[in-house]
């Protein structure tokens, strides 16, 4: 008669085996699929970094155009140097992932391989893309809230000035 430690050993060393091979068929099968659709993730984050860099370029031509324009000098219509910062970083940002990704010709095996094994890579310089974007968006909140603020008490500053110049000439 077998011993019936040896056996329900036995038996765990089964299950564990089995538990081992049914992870890696697991893996193999989302591997697979991985870069089955690596190409469609390809042409999407491109797609994503080109509106991104529209934007990007947008805005750094306004901050250029901004910075040599008369008013530029006047200190509530600096840009704070989060927006400057975060445009910049935009543009970092973007090369990373874009060295991430592989060539034109993403349909090859083995790009689409190289890629999947760089999932870990990407997910996080997409991620610190989107950390910048809404740095950039809340910065860019913020300024319009002054921007609307300047808008509405500087035309009332002027208005008590000239009024408080026009009593002052009548009297």
């Amino acid at each position: 008669m077998p011993d019936p430690v040896a056996v329900i050993s036995s038996a765990a060393a089964t299950v564990q085996l089995a538990d081992v091979a049914l992870r890696a068929c697991r893996s193999a099968v989302t591997f697979v699929s991985d870069v089955k659709c690596a190409r469609k993730d390809v042409n999407l984050l491109r797609a994503m970094l080109r509106d991104v860099e529209s934007i990007a370029r947008n805005l750094r031509n306004f901050i250029a155009e901004f910075s040599v324009s008369a008013g530029a000098g006047l200190e509530h219509t600096v840009l704070p140097d989060p927006i400057t910062d975060a445009v910049a970083g935009l543009r970092h940002d973007i090369d990373n992932i874009n060295g991430l990704l592989p060539g034109q010709n993403s349909g090859s095996l083995p790009q689409r391989v190289q890629f999947v094994f760089r999932g870990k890579n990407v997910a996080k310089a997409l991620t610190l893309l989107e950390r910048r974007k809404t740095a950039l968006i809340l910065a860019l909140q913020i300024l319009q809230r002054l921007v609307s603020v300047f808008a509405v008490f500087v035309p009332c500053v002027v208005h008590v000035i000239k009024a408080s110049k026009d009593r002052s000439c009548s009297r």
